[in-house]
């Protein structure tokens, strides 16, 4: 079987500059190279600036590295690129479509594999006679992000073989709309690398805390992703405002603005403008690598996803379970599809949200035991659902419908 996979077009794969779905693509490479379903795929993807330098030869997948335009390199992380995005639907697909259409024209693939981009669906289509799979990663058939206009998505959905989503949260945001498209939608949930992500001892774990100004017995909160409004981060940062009593309780706070990025938007210069006042109770490690993220994991003791939108299915949930971390987050989108009660603390993203997140970290720090058994609950739940392996295993099985 021969598969394309078009990656969305922002950030390479390798994911050399981060990214969840970039991540995502390479699992499923990373597992094809197993060779148990004898499947070749051809990977179309952004040329990032040191994919060169990235030390990866895989035999059953070949990578077709495209140029993005010298004016989307120059400003792809700036306002001047968000503008366009904004106002210019061309110019969502300027870094790589045209050429991925011209190359997709003379290939023949069994399935092309769309990531999170349904305004790909229809140029792809008449670019290409093959099977088309798109596989949303976010609520893009409702957010009228791409595509707007109700008669286009029903289009896209005609002309789709199968849709692949991420939760059953985003199935039915899309079957609420298109109900007649039930049957060629299926739920496919993230996986992760649970033997990379595995919370063993780490020799380093004390090194690394004196690298960040903490100590020993500090109890570590940790939070990590993109530092937007959508992710919570605020209110977590008035959560623990109010938890001044308990000294050794600090808050490492890992990601930037964007991918690769660490730019100080006019959001996190108000993060660490409200830090400020908190007595150096809370880190800022700017952007870390996902290679690195193992090792931040391991000297924290419960992590916290508080989003305050519909998170279709986050990545970092699934890493602090594998890492034995307890989870404190909330209900939105997909993440109760992820966690139970049994590994997580689960709240309503309602205007009291600080006030239960500190009640939630201070029950998590003076109970011990209920700690272990989250971690171990979390720990036993990733590896059974939520693996690479079983995340490649559920991709086939779907191609196979």
């Amino acid at each position: 079987m021969k598969i394309a996979i078009i990656c969305p077009g922002m950030l390479p794969v390798p994911p050399i500059e981060g990214g969840a779905v970039e991540n995502l693509i390479y699992a499923l490479i990373n597992e094809n190279e197993k060779n148990i379903n004898n499947i070749n795929i051809t990977v179309y993807s952004v040329d990032g600036e040191k994919s060169d330098k990235f030390d990866y030869n895989p035999k059953y997948a070949k990578y077709e590295f495209i140029k993005p335009l010298r004016f989307y390199s120059k400003f792809k992380n700036s306002l001047i690129s968000k503008i366009l995005m904004k106002i210019s639907k061309k110019y969502r697909r300027l870094p790589i479509l045209d050429d991925v259409l011209n190359k997709l024209s003379s290939e023949n693939f069994d399935y092309i594999v769309i990531e999170n981009r349904p305004d790909y669906v229809i140029p792809v289509s008449k670019a290409s006679n093959n099977k088309i799979i798109l596989h949303l990663h976010n609520d893009h058939m409702c957010d009228n992000l791409y595509v707007k206009r109700k008669a286009e998505k029903k289009a896209i959905l005609d002309t789709c073989n199968k849709v692949l989503v991420v939760s059953n949260y985003i199935k039915n945001n899309i079957i609420r709309e298109f109900n007649e498209y039930e049957e060629k939608i299926h739920i496919l949930h993230n996986g992760i690398d649970c033997n990379r992500f595995n919370n063993t001892y780490n020799k380093r774990k004390y090194e690394l805390r004196e690298k960040y100004g903490i100590n020993r017995n500090d109890f570590v909160l940790i939070f990590a992703g993109r530092l937007s409004k959508e992710k919570g981060i605020l209110e977590l940062i008035k959560a623990l405002s109010k938890l001044n009593k308990y000294d050794n309780i600090k808050l490492l706070v890992v990601g930037g603005s964007w991918f690769n990025s660490n730019k100080k938007s006019k959001y996190i210069k108000k993060l660490q403008k409200e830090s400020k006042l908190l007595n150096n109770k809370i880190i800022f490690t700017g952007y870390i690598n996902n290679s690195d993220m193992p090792n931040l994991y391991s000297i924290s003791d419960v992590g916290i996803v508080p989003s305050v939108w519909n998170d279709p299915c986050p990545l970092t949930i699934l890493e602090q379970m594998s890492m034995k971390l307890p989870i404190i987050t909330t209900n939105s989108g997909g993440i109760p599809e992820e966690v139970n009660d049994k590994c997580a603390v689960i709240l309503e993203k309602d205007v009291d949200l600080d006030d239960k997140l500190s009640k939630s970290i201070v029950e998590l720090y003076s109970n011990k035991k209920l700690r272990e058994s989250m971690a171990m609950n979390g720990e036993l739940r990733a590896r059974h659902f939520f693996s690479n392996e079983k995340f490649y295993e559920n991709f086939i099985r779907i191609l196979k419908l």
